[in-house]
């Protein structure tokens, strides 16, 4: 599993990790939350603890070797949490991200609180954490959510067959791969439609 791989990467000195997934609809759309709610406390709590110490592990991952993940599809829940926790974050051209329940009232979990603050400029952060808003590729990368997009053609392909040489060349071998690959690092519309919205204030 994906626990395996983090502590193989961490232990055994990978030249890096590539997180991506099989099918054409989702990277990973996130739990079931009716399942989760209807377990009983102690396995919902030991369920939700095994999640979020996979997310650190992976987050801290990145300080020893490239993380990179290649989304195509829905990147929702649990799977935005495990997209973010990369440095390297490659969402197709047809992807979109978010935080679904947060319109259930959940507060953002699995890292959203703070990646929803930290890396979208403006009042992006909040109006996601209220609203579970989604995010489309071009989105993403207006507001920093991912590093780069490419085209949904593209996924197939794999940065060094699964490998990346070294923390520092990470970004060439990406570069290598995705012939199509924009950078995506400046915020945008969206940011200042959101902030136009909220210059007046609440009453």
């Amino acid at each position: 599993g994906l626990r395996e791989a983090v502590v193989a990467a961490r232990e055994e000195g990978a030249s890096g990790l590539l997180l991506t997934a099989s099918g054409d609809r989702a990277f990973c759309a996130g739990g079931d939350i009716r399942q989760v709610a209807a377990m009983p406390p102690q396995q919902r709590r030991d369920f939700l603890r095994r999640e979020y110490s996979l997310m650190i592990e992976l987050f801290a991952l990145r300080d020893s070797v490239p993380v990179v993940a290649l989304a195509d599809g829905l990147i929702f829940g649990a799977g935005a949490g495990l997209f973010m926790a990369a440095e390297t974050r490659i969402a197709s051209a047809p992807s979109s991200l978010a935080m679904p329940e947060c319109a259930l009232g959940i507060v953002p979990d699995v890292g959203a609180t703070d990646y929803l603050r930290s890396c979208l400029e403006g009042g992006i952060g909040q109006w996601a954490s209220l609203t579970g808003g989604r995010f489309s590729s071009d989105a993403m990368a207006a507001g920093g959510l991912c590093t780069h997009v490419c085209g949904a053609d593209e996924t197939e392909r794999q940065p060094g067959q699964r490998s990346l040489p070294s923390t520092s060349d990470a970004a060439d071998a990406v570069q290598a791969t995705y012939s199509s690959l924009v950078d995506c690092s400046s915020a945008a519309e969206l940011r200042d439609t959101i902030d136009s919205c909220g210059a007046g204030g609440v009453g």
